[in-house]
Parts: C-alpha cells; sequence; structure tokens
C-alpha cells in the first residue's frame, strides 16, 4: 500500500513522456531540434501560471540560480536528444534512452543511501543488455566483428547519460524547493536559453509553417508528466520512480508502430523485452 501512490504517479508520468517524445520526434523532424525545444517549452509555461495560485511558495535567490543552472543543463540533454530522434529510428533511440536509469539508480544508491535489492540490480542489468541488443547492429557486428552502432545511437546513450545524472541532482532541488517551483523555474530558464540560442545564431522561426497541435499537445503531456514525477519524487525513492518512469519509451514504440510504420528488429524486439521484465522485476520488492 505505501507504494501505492508513488506507483501510479510514476506510471502516468511513463505514459505522458511517452507521448511527449513521440509528439517532439515529430516537431523536430519537421522545424528542427531547438525550435522544437523552445516551442513546447514556452507553451508549457502558461499551464503551469493557470496552477500557479493554489502551488506557488516562496523561493529564495540561491533556488531560483540552482534550478536555473539545471534548466541550462537539461536543455543541452533534450537538443541532444531531439538531434537523435532526427537522425535516428525513433524506437531505437526513445527504448536507448532508459539505459539512464543505470545512472540514477547507481547515484542514488550510492549517495543517497537508498534501498538496494537483488531485483533492482538484475532490473538495472537487464536494462543494460538490452540497450546493446537495441544499439548494436549485431549482423554488421558479426560479419566485421566491429562495433556498428544504428544511427541515432550514440547521441541517444549520451543524452540518458546526460538524463541520469539530471534526475540525480534535480531530486534534491525539488524536495528544497517544491516540485512546483522546480517545474516552472526550470521551464522558464529552458525557455529563455534556447530563445538566446535561436538570436545568437539567428535561426528563422516559420511560424505558419508550426504544427500548432502537436505542439500544444507536446507542451501539455511534458507539463503533466514533469509535476507527476516531481510530486512522486518528493514523496518516495528516486531509483524506485525513475526506473518505472523509464518504461515511457514503451509507449513511443507504440505509437511510433500505429502511426509512423517504424519496426523494430527481432533483436531489437529482444532489448525491449528485457527492459519490460526489468520494470516488472523492481515490483517484487
Amino acid at each position: 500500500m505505501q507504494s501505492t501512490i508513488p506507483f501510479l504517479l510514476s506510471l502516468s508520468a511513463m505514459v505522458c513522456w511517452g507521448i511527449l517524445y513521440f509528439l517532439n520526434a515529430k516537431l523536430s523532424r519537421s522545424i528542427g531540434p531547438l525550435v522544437t525545444l523552445f516551442l513546447f517549452e514556452l507553451l508549457g509555461i502558461p499551464l503551469l501560471l493557470i496552477i500557479a495560485p493554489f502551488f506557488l511558495e516562496s523561493v529564495t535567490m540561491r533556488g531560483i540560480l540552482t534550478l536555473t543552472s539545471l534548466g541550462i543543463f537539461d536543455t543541452f540533454i533534450w537538443l541532444i536528444f531531439l538531434y537523435a530522434t532526427t537522425i535516428g529510428f525513433l524506437p531505437l533511440v526513445t527504448v536507448l534512452g532508459d539505459i539512464y536509469i543505470v545512472i540514477t539508480t547507481a547515484l542514488g544508491v550510492l549517495l543517497l543511501h537508498e534501498s538496494f535489492s537483488i531485483y533492482k540490480g538484475l532490473s538495472v542489468f537487464m536494462v543494460l543488455f538490452g540497450a546493446i541488443f537495441l544499439s548494436v547492429n549485431l549482423r554488421l557486428f558479426l560479419k566485421t566483428r566491429k562495433n556498428m552502432l544504428f544511427n541515432g545511437a550514440l547521441p541517444a546513450l549520451i543524452s540518458a547519460i546526460g538524463v541520469g545524472l539530471y534526475l540525480f541532482l534535480v531530486t534534491p532541488a525539488v524536495r528544497s524547493f517544491g516540485w512546483f517551483n522546480s517545474s516552472l523555474i526550470i521551464r522558464i530558464a529552458i525557455t529563455l536559453f534556447t530563445l538566446i540560442i535561436i538570436l545568437w545564431r539567428k535561426i528563422p522561426i516559420k511560424w505558419s509553417k508550426i504544427p500548432w497541435k502537436i505542439a500544444f499537445g507536446a507542451a501539455f503531456v511534458d507539463v503533466v508528466g514533469f509535476i507527476l514525477y516531481n510530486i512522486a519524487v518528493q514523496k518516495y525513492e528516486v531509483s524506485y520512480i525513475t526506473i518505472i518512469t523509464s518504461a515511457s519509451s514503451l509507449v513511443t514504440v507504440f505509437l511510433s508502430y500505429i502511426f509512423l510504420k517504424e519496426k523494430l528488429t527481432k533483436p531489437q524486439l529482444i532489448g525491449v523485452l528485457l527492459v519490460i521484465c526489468g520494470i516488472i522485476l523492481l515490483q517484487l520488492r
């Protein structure tokens, strides 16, 4: 019973983020990673301001600076991930991104003294093994004996490592400054930082060609997912929450198969199965 609410919060965030990755991939392939990030972060700010009277708390200058720094760090992570979706296979990129749970779980156990079990360890092992099946072109590897990565695999791995570090760093910030303050300030920081880059690089934004329904949809599910995640990590272990939310890629895989007709190979399906089994094992506590 103790873990029911955190589990439901994490599961809901998982679904939101799975939809978000699918929508953002479509946006990024249409208008580019930088403009995509700017738009869905910008559109999410009014959604947060609507509920600000109920959740907004006072925050110190130290809190603002900390959350702003996390927002800038998250900007680079998002840009790398969105770039991976433009050059790579969306199911591969999103599922491969689940390797971030290895970083977050390890840091949570080692530095935050969170609990460790054989199931949690086996779950991490399965995700790592699944990442190998997903990222390596096994046919080329067996023929050439070289590590042939699929397109988008390397930036996806880099962004996954960044996400692992970010989630570990953002957890104490959320617990110190509140989930709403964290959601709002980080989003504003990302919006302003991406705008600075757009202006500096003189990137034109063709407003008439922007698929606004997709942009608004991405902003909505991102805000809802991020809020649910932040509430969950305030109440329960970050290593538990992040392994559940990592299943968001399975939602993206399903949507990619239905709407983009992108299919995984048999070895990649094995990788997805390993990820699913790892998440199921996490519940055997």
